[in-house]
């Protein structure tokens, strides 16, 4: 979205020849970057939003630009989009599951290991393995229903979180240096 907003502004002057967008151009990028930023947990969000405005400030400048509303409308939607994907996912940030479920799982967990501990077993190597077994997966349920509850905890240092933000750093790239679109370049691996 990031990068077609930013094509769509770098396209203006086929539109209007005196119009000179490397600067809006440059603004979209500094929101690509503050995303990417904020999803690491390196920026508030308060910070972003604000960030969002001065972009969308930017945006604002290139359709008035463009004399099509059609193209102007081109222009505006996708930060409406951004503003909404922001806000949508800093909710599902700040709202968890329910804890009360948290916690009933982990003392059901913990009630089913104790049971199993004091449970008579003939032999000391089938109450290990029935034991091993049911704990692990048991604990390993909780620990990936808790990372779930926030697909977007990529600061945390105990998620297990395995998304990729590549898809969003290449964009950045490939914004910073359309030339370079298909190449590598320095800095942006």
């Amino acid at each position: 979205m990031l990068e077609n907003l930013a094509l769509e502004i770098a396209a203006v002057p086929q539109h209007n020849p005196r119009a000179e967008v490397s600067a809006e151009v440059a603004a979209v990028l500094r929101l690509a970057y503050g995303v990417h930023t904020w999803l690491l947990g390196g920026l508030a969000t308060t910070r972003l939003t604000a960030l969002h405005r001065e972009v969308h400030g930017s945006v604002v400048r290139a359709v008035v630009l463009l004399s099509s509303s059609t193209l102007q409308g081109r222009l505006m939607g996708p930060m409406g989009d951004v503003l909404q994907i922001i806000n949508r996912i800093e909710t599902i940030r700040q709202n968890h599951f329910v804890p009360l479920v948290y916690w009933l799982a982990s003392l059901g967990t913990g009630l089913l290991c104790v049971g199993l501990i004091i449970t008579r077993v003939a032999a000391l190597h089938e109450a290990v393995f029935f034991l091993g077994v049911i704990a692990f997966n048991l604990i390993f349920l909780l620990r990936l229903i808790l990372d779930i509850d926030n697909p977007f905890s990529f600061a945390d240092p105990n998620s297990i979180e395995f998304v990729s933000l590549k898809v969003l750093h290449d964009t950045c790239c490939r914004i910073e240096n359309p030339a370079a679109a298909s190449s590598r370049q320095p800095g942006c691996a």
